[in-house]
């Protein structure tokens, strides 16, 4: 078996993470998937970012949830690590450099969603003939389990880190759902029993050659990777 390489909002070593050229440059890569984080905005509009705040990357004291998309026409992106300036994407050109390159989306719905703007993106994965192409990992119970019981046709993946319990193990097998683990936490006897259920094991972020050889021992089915150049 074949482990599948995501790019980890892009290829954020090379460009500016969860950006157009982020973006583009994992596209030309000869990996599987392209991940990015949408966030449901406070009047109900979804924006690719990942923070809960726009300190990090563009120095503005704000909660992202509770502005709305004009708020964001003229953010400006910055980081120490790249001499320009970026822009934020929108989810049309994301979709549409995974759809053009034919990569995976793997969209990680933060901070929970509303039944509104699940099936906002539903219907949007639906209309760019994208819906069943496309991964969502998401670790909110409530939106994990809406997708669940509703969209059957949507592969998900059941994302967890600090939080990882038997519940939510026995939840992903409860929900015949995949589950995407911090891979320090993946072991064979998970991976195993996953496999037992014909359920896939993604785990994240995977960045140095020895714990990606480790997990690839493992057998889990996908790395999400900041390194996506290095397979």
């Amino acid at each position: 078996m074949s482990c599948k390489i995501i790019g980890h909002r892009g290829s954020p070593k090379v460009e500016l993470e969860n950006t157009y050229e982020s973006f583009l440059v994992a596209a030309n890569l000869d990996i599987f998937g392209i991940e990015t984080d949408f966030t449901e905005l406070n009047d109900k509009s979804l924006l690719i970012f990942h923070d809960d705040t726009l300190t990090r990357l563009a120095g503005i004291e704000k909660n992202v949830r509770e502005l709305t998309k004009d708020n964001f026409k003229d953010v400006i992106l910055k980081s120490e690590n790249f001499e320009k300036e970026y822009h934020i994407c929108d989810i049309i050109s994301y979709l549409e450099i995974c759809k053009k390159f034919e990569k995976t989306p793997v969209i990680d719905l933060k901070w929970g969603f509303s039944e509104q703007s699940v099936e906002y993106m539903v219907n949007l994965l639906k209309e760019m003939e994208m819906l069943e192409k496309t991964i969502v990992i998401c670790y909110t119970k409530e939106t994990v389990y809406y997708i669940a019981e509703n969209h059957k046709d949507l592969k998900l993946q059941y994302l967890v880190g600090s939080l990882f319990s038997e519940e939510v193990v026995n939840d992903c097998l409860r929900l015949n759902i995949g589950i995407d683990l911090r891979h320090d936490l993946v072991t064979k006897e998970l991976v195993d029993l996953f496999h037992e259920h014909n359920l896939e094991v993604n785990c994240w972020t995977v960045d140095n050659d020895v714990d990606i050889q480790r997990v690839k021992d493992l057998g889990v089915d996908y790395i999400t990777t900041n390194y996506p150049n290095k397979k």
